[in-house]
């Protein structure tokens, strides 16, 4: 049960670094701006509303049964929900990566 605690904990890190992200990115629009105008903080509260939510569910589901999985290789509680935790963290990265480089492509 303590994999599960370390792999939420790990979580719970993630959206402390982004709430900090979200609290110091600029508040001010972009000047020259026309039309429908966003700050930076107002961009990544967009985007953490329209992608993050659905990012972080996934995460979440597939980290717990990651933790299951690695419970019975009789892994430390530490090791199984950090192991958990950063391989659903390089999933996302390599799928937002690989999205990245094909939108590039098409550009």
């Amino acid at each position: 049960m303590n994999g599960y605690r370390v792999f939420l904990g790990w979580i719970g890190v993630e959206l402390a670094g982004y709430a900090l992200l979200v609290l110091f990115a600029s508040d001010e629009p972009n000047s020259g701006c026309v039309g429908l105008c966003f700050s930076d903080q107002g961009m990544l509260v967009l985007l953490g509303m329209m992608v993050g939510i659905f990012v972080l569910i996934g995460q979440v589901i597939v980290g717990l049964l990651l933790v299951k999985a690695y419970n019975r290789r009789r892994m430390t509680p530490l090791a199984t929900g950090s192991a958990a935790f950063f391989t659903t963290f390089a999933v996302v990265v390599l799928i937002f990566g690989a999205l990245a480089v094909a939108n590039l492509s098409h550009m």
